[in-house]
């Protein structure tokens, strides 16, 4: 059994230590969680620093690194 739970959200105003997400909402997101970006394949841990309604701020944790495959 694996403890993943997807939560679709666009990545905007990335930098080196860290981005804005948009959600449908915000609130369901853990302070800390790992972070998949598909366009890239990478995988990356991300910390809560700020959040809204429907945005929040992170900061970056750990480097990427390659997404392990993902189930069908």
């Amino acid at each position: 059994m694996d403890n993943w739970t997807n939560i679709d959200c666009q990545i905007r105003d990335v930098s080196e230590t860290g981005a804005k997400l948009l959600c449908d909402s915000a609130l369901n997101i853990p302070e800390e969680f790992r972070l998949v970006q598909l366009s890239e394949n990478t995988i990356r841990g991300a910390k809560v620093v700020w959040r809204k309604s429907q945005s929040l701020g992170i900061n970056f944790t750990s480097d990427a690194i390659k997404a392990p495959a993902r189930k069908l």
